[in-house]
């Protein structure tokens, strides 16, 4: 694994349950919204201003508020289906 792309990895780990271990933590949309982000940051750190997007920097803003949310709510489904393992073994 290259260094840069550890981050793309957890996100990618993040997406797939194992069976009779654990969950999958996010799903493909949240995945998508993530990565996204993931990029925007790679770019912007790597960028000078005068070569962003804006436009396309201001639609990936937009979905940071959904995203936010979607994360909330798939954690705390993970984590409750954890619970539900814990108590079956």
């Amino acid at each position: 694994m290259e260094p840069h792309e550890w981050h793309r990895d957890l996100l990618k780990r993040m997406k797939i349950a194992v069976n009779g271990y654990r969950p999958h933590v996010i799903d493909e949309a949240l995945f998508m919204l993530l990565d996204d982000f993931r990029a925007f940051r790679h770019k912007f750190r790597h960028s000078y201003s005068f070569e962003l997007d804006w436009e396309k920097e201001r639609l990936i803003a937009l979905k940071f508020e959904p995203a936010v949310r979607m994360l909330k709510d798939q954690v705390h489904q993970f984590l409750s289906k954890l619970e539900t393992i814990d108590a079956e073994l």
